[in-house]
């Protein structure tokens, strides 16, 4: 059995065990009342032609050259790995400043052939120059908002002397967006190398990198937790993963600060009821709904 099926038969055999549930009723993360309701209608795949029709006022070519400005600097939200890396990749040529290739340190070579996600996000080369938009990928401290998602923008890079890249850097500097830095007099942050570790084949792993990824794009299912001032979303065609689009929408407070580069079909946003998992849901949240009952 791989390790993602031993994942979700453990997730399985949890939620059976559960015997309380509570129900949170009120929206306190969005005030629009409008655009929260749009959004319950996303989630269950019920929206109308209406929907369709408000939804193409926010495509690109309709949202006004005025309000388009708002959106230069705004976070590029895409649906494939694919979209998302050739975005980055093109902003970082844009930068035109020489660009540094930082390789991770893996301490086998099972290590150097598993993936990202395995190695807790960290990549085995990173591909930085001064001025690159970054997430953080780790949670630093929470109490200043450096967590995993926090964006910032690459300063300074700090070598031992004689050591340059492709070597790991002592540290990078970033000026992070909504970092708590006031009573420390600095205005960039030192994101060091860390450790990841796992298991793969019996064989113990791990990958010493910047916690640090591109971010003038980044896919819908990284986005996740994100609370975000406006968002240019590419939706993609299809809901091959369930809630996909509720979770891109769901970034932004209201329908002004979404722009989008596709136009969205009735198909497409009611496309949460063709995935296979939508039923599994839906029991779900009847169980859940049952239980906060007793």
């Amino acid at each position: 059995m791989s390790q993602q099926s031993t994942l979700l038969e453990r997730g399985k055999n949890l939620m059976n065990e559960l015997t309380h549930s509570f129900v949170l009723r009120k929206c306190h993360r969005f005030a629009n009342v409008e655009y929260v309701n749009f959004l319950k209608r996303v989630a269950c795949g019920s929206c109308t032609e209406k929907d369709v029709q408000t939804l193409q006022r926010r495509c690109l070519n309709y949202v006004p050259v005025k309000d388009r400005e708002k959106f230069v600097d705004s976070l590029r939200i895409t649906s494939t790995d694919e979209s998302c890396n050739a975005y980055n990749n093109y902003m970082l040529k844009m930068q035109d400043q020489p660009g540094a290739v930082i390789k991770a340190q893996n301490n086998n070579n099972l290590a150097f052939l598993s993936s990202d996600e395995l190695a807790d996000g960290l990549p085995n080369a990173l591909y930085l120059c001064k001025g690159s938009k970054v997430m953080l990928r780790k949670n630093m401290n929470v109490s200043r908002g450096l967590v995993n998602g926090s964006i910032g923008i690459v300063k300074h890079f700090v070598y031992e002397s004689g050591k340059r890249p492709p070597l790991l850097p002592l540290c990078i500097l970033v000026q992070f967006d909504n970092a708590y830095l006031e009573d420390l007099d600095i205005k960039y942050v030192p994101i060091s190398p860390i450790l990841a570790n796992w298991f793969r084949h019996g064989v113990t792993c791990t990958r010493f990198q910047i916690p640090l990824m591109l971010c003038w794009a980044c896919t819908i299912h990284r986005s996740q937790g994100l609370s975000l001032i406006r968002v240019i979303l590419e939706p993609g065609n299809n809901e091959f993963a369930l809630g996909l689009l509720y979770v891109a929408l769901s970034r932004v407070p209201d329908y002004d600060s979404l722009c989008l580069l596709t136009a969205l079909s009735l198909e497409r946003l009611n496309s949460v009821k063709t995935s296979s998992r939508y039923q599994l849901r839906k029991r779900f949240l009847r169980k859940l709904k049952k239980l906060a009952m007793k």
